[in-house]
């Protein structure tokens, strides 16, 4: 009988993937100075469709109402929805966290719920992305009490979204570095709170990432937050070209039995 023998380099190459992220929508709100009658309050932003994309992603800074107000961030919904956390971190009073939600569908409100041992913010920023052509779920994170937050990615061509926060700057709103391109929003004073979402749309090869913030001062207890999306695969034609034309080169060999 005949035996057919496939090298898995072959296999590879036919199915090899090749895909970008789009970003189709992005805004960015600020409020500062509410203070609530409970340890559990919340903050809502309208106006924001994301109908057309499949994936939504929300980055918040927000700073406790007091020097020992530590808040964190309970849950985020959009149009009733509710977001799964990717990553959330604590300096003091400030708070930084990313969400996202997964075919997110018809425009609606969002809202940020805040608890913990204060009765509301000095100030908060949140910034928000809808994407196109990502896979369900999140890929690496991380965070840190500093200005910058470093982690592996461990997808090609992935998106980048970070999110950072302090205490006021009096020198203006920080700034994203690169490789972190575009900045959705900033802010600095909100409140007693400064801080920036900001996203990279390309981060090249997976490997080490840094995700990193300058500010003009010296604005205590800094903290930063970043998640990595990635792409839907799909085939890259100029791959499968090649499994084909490697498969027809196939040696077949015959085995008598």
């Amino acid at each position: 009988m005949k035996r057919i023998t496939v090298s898995a380099t072959s296999v590879f190459l036919a199915f090899s993937l090749s895909a970008q992220i789009s970003v189709d929508n992005s805004q960015f709100f600020t409020d500062f100075d509410n203070t609530f009658s409970t340890p559990q309050f919340t903050w809502t932003f309208s106006g924001f469709d994301a109908s057309g994309s499949d994936k939504l992603v929300i980055g918040t800074g927000a700073e406790g109402d007091n020097e020992d107000g530590v808040v964190v961030v309970d849950s985020i919904t959009y149009n009733g929805q509710s977001l799964t956390s990717a990553v959330q971190q604590n300096n003091g009073q400030q708070n930084a966290s990313i969400f996202y939600l997964d075919n997110p569908g018809a425009a609606g409100d969002i809202v940020v719920t805040f608890s913990g041992n204060t009765f509301g913010t000095n100030g908060v920023g949140v910034g928000v992305l809808a994407l196109s052509g990502t896979a369900d779920g999140v890929g690496a994170t991380g965070s840190d009490p500093s200005r910058s937050a470093s982690f592996n990615t461990n997808f090609d061509n992935s998106l980048v979204f970070a999110s950072f926060v302090a205490n006021s700057d009096s020198g203006g709103p920080p700034t994203a570095d690169s490789p972190l391109d575009v900045a959705i929003g900033s802010y600095a004073n909100t409140g007693s709170a400064s801080g920036i979402v900001a996203y990279d749309a390309d981060a090249g090869a997976a490997g080490p990432y840094t995700a990193a913030f300058t500010s003009v001062g010296n604005p205590l207890r800094p903290v930063t937050v970043a998640a990595e999306f990635y792409a839907i695969p799909e085939p890259n034609v100029a791959a499968l070209v090649a499994g084909m034309l490697a498969f027809s080169a196939i040696a077949v060999r015959r085995r008598r039995f």
